[in-house]
């Protein structure tokens, strides 16, 4: 267990330590893990968007106002990545910039005279930026703990999804960083009851899915393994969608024992 642990050892810095708090964990003590199981997990953020981006900078006559130094408001919200990189400061050097350029514009460049293209990539590159350096970290350490967990980003709303249709697997929808039981004896060892594996099953399932579309999971043993457990849990629709999504788009994924698992 302890070489287990050991090869994904990592300093958590601050932000790391508050991300992972966000979600019930502290990987540098797991065994005081308390982990907030499940979707729409909220947690108190920045309030800061691209909305609120011309009160992040300056007013017409170069002056801080709100949303500046000092006091900062926040909001209970989902853990979306994109509110997170705008919480833990990966926008921040947009903001600067802009600033920079207004100030040293005296007047002549205002807010309207920037394209709002600008600030989308910047934040998509905030994103891009956040998810490497904060969560691929943690959800690799989480999987590599004794008692295996999933940090995955999941549809927020994804309990009340109509589990026979597509739209359980949507990827095109609001997703928030949560945490899953990667196997049933995780979810003993933080002792979910019967009902509660049941509402988290169908939330696993769509996890091994996308970890399949983003090829994290490349064999069928893999696959295998990842939803056997799971199986009698589950709604067999929802495995007869996996099914067929894998046949369509990953048929080098559906083994004869994956088929059983499958379609039994």
């Amino acid at each position: 267990m302890a070489m287990m642990i050991s090869s994904h050892q990592r300093t958590w810095d601050t932000d790391d330590r508050q991300l992972q708090g966000f979600l019930g964990l502290s990987l540098w003590e797991p065994e005081t893990n308390r982990p907030r199981f499940g979707a729409g997990v909220k947690a108190p953020l920045r309030k800061r968007s691209l909305e609120t981006m011309y009160e992040l900078v300056f007013d017409p006559e170069g002056e801080v106002i709100s949303g500046g130094e000092g006091g900062e408001e926040v909001e209970d919200t989902l853990l979306t990545n994109l509110k997170l990189a705008w919480h833990f400061g990966h926008m921040d050097w947009a903001v600067e910039n802009a600033k920079h350029l207004l100030r040293k514009s005296k007047g002549a460049i205002q807010m309207s005279d920037i394209d709002e293209r600008f600030f989308l990539a910047a934040q998509n590159r905030a994103i891009a930026e956040f998810v490497a350096r904060r969560v691929i970290p943690l959800s690799r350490a989480a999987m590599a703990l004794e008692y295996p967990l999933y940090v995955q980003s999941v549809p927020a709303r994804i309990i009340e999804m109509d589990l026979p249709t597509s739209r359980f697997f949507a990827r095109t929808v609001e997703r928030s960083l949560c945490t899953l039981p990667a196997t049933l004896r995780s979810a003993e060892h933080y002792q979910l009851t019967e009902s509660e594996i049941h509402l988290l099953a169908p939330q696993v399932i769509w996890v091994i899915n996308y970890r399949c579309s983003t090829h994290s999971i490349l064999l069928p043993e893999k696959l295998r393994d990842a939803i056997d457990e799971w199986r009698p849990f589950v709604d067999p629709a929802l495995l007869s969608d996996l099914y067929e999504r894998s046949q369509k788009n990953r048929p080098y994924l559906l083994s004869e024992d994956v088929k059983q698992r499958l379609i039994a």
